[in-house]
């Protein structure tokens, strides 16, 4: 550094010798996307756990306003597996809805965030495919488990008035 320091100065006598390694650069220009990404991520996270607390509590509720339906539907002989289905099955559609609506969206804001990188991956069909799977999968886990304790419950105890 002190041989390309006397250099420098040999040629350029009134600059300020200042030296930037091509990896510090790099580093830097991708710090604030660095940032955005963990910022996103953390609010990603919260936002996921926010909508399966909202199906949960909207689930809850449906339980407790059709807890007689419940009943009747297993003393006339509903299996457990019929009763949790009957609750998942509102929620499965509306899944497809809103996914068939939000996977175009998300393809095209990616591709669009995607266009501004010199280096830039290209967006895979199995990317939306795993997000979408994961969407389901934690909504019928969270709706499935009402549904069961629902379906479980002492049908005697949901049909006796009050």
């Amino acid at each position: 550094m002190k041989m390309y320091e006397k250099l420098f100065r040999s040629h350029y006598p009134n600059d300020m010798f200042d030296v930037h390694f091509p990896e510090l650069r790099m580093q830097n220009a991708y710090q604030e996307t660095q940032t955005t990404s963990q910022i996103s991520l953390v609010f990603s996270i919260l936002a996921i756990l926010i909508a399966c607390m909202g199906v949960f509590g909207l689930t809850a509720f449906m339980a407790e306003q059709r807890t007689k339906e419940t009943g009747i539907r297993k003393v006339m002989g509903a299996r457990v597996i019929d009763i949790v289905r009957l609750f998942t099955n509102n929620y499965v559609k509306l899944l497809l809805i809103s996914l068939v609506i939000a996977i175009p969206i998300a393809w095209w804001v990616g591709d669009r965030y995607l266009q501004n990188f010199a280096y830039r991956i290209s967006l895979s069909w199995w990317m939306f495919a795993a997000a979408a799977l994961i969407t389901i999968v934690l909504t019928l886990l969270t709706v499935s488990a009402i549904a069961i304790k629902a379906a479980i419950a002492n049908p005697v105890m949901s049909l006796q008035t009050e």
